[in-house]
């Protein structure tokens, strides 16, 4: 009977000592669990801030497009008129040379038609 009560006591001790194991090895995972939910936690406020970040990235990158096509509209519009004022500028150049000519043409029929009197 003591033999039996000692195997009791030490199956009890045995389990025991295995709860406890069991508990430690819970505690240790819980543990690591906790501070891979922090270390996730961190990951996910960094993607958030990047995604913040990329995202006025964005908008400013699309005003500045936007800003460069209006540029560009204008730049368009500015060589248009300027191209317009010169072609303008030639055509009255050439307007005012054919008018000479054409006096100077005048006056020579004139002579000419003195000439056949």
């Amino acid at each position: 009977r003591v033999a039996e009560g000692h195997e009791v006591e030490a199956a009890r001790k045995e389990a025991e000592a295995y709860r406890k194991g069991c508990e430690r090895k819970m505690a240790e995972e819980a543990a690591m669990m906790e501070e891979r939910a922090a270390e996730l936690r961190v990951e996910r406020e960094k993607l958030e801030a990047e995604k913040v970040e990329v995202t006025r990235n964005m908008g400013e990158f699309r005003l500045e497009r936007e800003a460069n096509m209006v540029k560009a509209k204008e730049d368009m519009e500015q060589r248009r008129v300027e191209f317009q004022a010169q072609c303008s500028s030639q055509m009255q150049h050439e307007e005012d040379e054919m008018a000479v000519l054409r006096k100077e043409n005048e006056r020579r029929m004139a002579e000419v038609q003195r000439g056949l009197r």
